[in-house]
């Protein structure tokens, strides 16, 4: 019998598959889809992280914040603070990309380029730490 896949690392794949879509259709557009998929790839990422370890940390932002951020003693999952700080970064700029309006969409598109670029590198970062120093198999 297989191993079961984690639902968590289905996501990842299923969510970097889409992204890979994003970017293929579209791109020179959409940066605001492209940040907003980065983070959920990020959030699946992160959730393997702890189901691999036998850790839940928790549903809404905040519980998984409060499980993860280096300071609070009491969190439940160990990381670097340079991951920490990469969700971290992750996290706002997708907030930033779904509840900041459009006041220009050519001024828009360009602000957004730069956060997906940024984000982007932040991912690889937070990506590479996840799978090969920890070793979530994704």
């Amino acid at each position: 019998m297989d191993k079961l896949i984690s639902p968590y690392v289905s996501q990842v794949k299923h969510n970097e598959a889409f992204h890979a879509s994003l970017m293929d259709a579209f791109p020179d557009n959409y940066f605001d889809w492209k940040i907003t998929c980065t983070f959920y790839c990020a959030l699946h990422l992160l959730k393997s992280l702890g189901e691999f370890l036998g850790i839940n940390i928790g549903e809404s932002h905040k519980e998984i914040f409060s499980n993860i951020k280096p300071n609070n003693a009491a969190r439940l999952l160990l990381i670097k603070d340079k991951a920490y700080d990469a969700y971290s970064m992750i996290f706002d700029y997708s907030r930033v990309a779904r509840y900041d309006g459009i006041f220009d969409s050519h001024s828009f598109e360009i602000i957004k380029r730069n956060d997906y670029l940024h984000c982007r590198s932040k991912y690889e970062y937070l990506r590479k730490y996840i799978t090969m120093e920890r070793g979530v198999n994704v």
